[in-house]
């Protein structure tokens, strides 16, 4: 899986003549800030910023990310996300209503995507699908998203969904690269008592991290990190 990469980035700056382009910094100056002239390569001449003649433009390069691929945000770094108030964005978020569940995560590197196991009420929902939702330019991080909607919701709060009851699983589904999936959990009787595990595939495809957390993490059998 290969993702863009976008090597240079241009901030404009004040200016005391009009901007350039030049791939000689010399022949620049001799020419008095000609503007008229059509250059082809941008470069970060500090000659040209003398004489009372700006250049106009400042060079902010971003390194691309090689290192491992993980489950987390690395917060002692200005490109990953935030939320409305400045703050690092969750690396695993949950939440859930009556119809429906959503999960948000966040990788360090770039993946190509995730799955979440469940566990819970005598119930196991192996290996939904989560894809990429949103990526960083130059690899330092993912958004892998997932919305799973409750198979048969329980409005009137009985535990047990309005439509098939008791025989809910086996309209129960898991979600795929194509498929969106539902999921038998019930927000309000069940979501104190799930489990769940995540793990994060890098772009070779291959397993890169995982994560458990929850009522009873143990009940995977995994080696993976608990988050709780």
């Amino acid at each position: 899986m290969n993702k863009s990469v976008v090597g240079i980035s241009l901030l404009a700056i004040g200016t005391a003549c009009t901007p350039v382009k030049s791939n000689d910094c010399d022949t620049f100056m001799e020419t008095g800030c000609d503007t008229t002239t059509t250059y082809t390569t941008e470069v970060d001449c500090d000659t040209w910023d003398t004489g009372g003649c700006d250049s106009g433009y400042t060079y902010t390069t971003v390194s691309q990310y090689d290192g491992e691929t993980l489950i987390g945000v690395d917060s002692s770094l200005e490109r990953y996300p935030v939320d409305g108030n400045g703050d690092p964005m969750d690396a695993i978020y949950v939440d859930c209503d009556v119809e429906s569940w959503d999960y948000t995560f966040y990788s360090i590197g770039w993946t190509t995507a995730g799955t979440l196991w469940i566990y819970g009420a005598g119930w196991q929902e192996n290996a939904h699908y989560v894809g990429v939702a949103a990526s960083d330019e130059y690899g330092y991080w993912d958004q892998l998203t997932l919305n799973l909607p409750v198979t048969d919701p329980d409005f009137d709060g009985d535990g047990l969904g309005d439509v098939y009851g008791v025989d809910g699983w086996e309209h129960q589904t898991n979600a795929t690269a194509s498929e969106q999936g539902s999921t038998l959990f019930q927000c309000g009787s069940h979501s104190g008592s799930l489990s769940w595990l995540f793990t994060i595939y890098d772009l070779e495809a291959q397993q890169a991290d995982c994560a458990v957390w929850g009522y009873n993490p143990d009940a995977f059998a995994s080696d993976c990190l608990d988050w709780n």
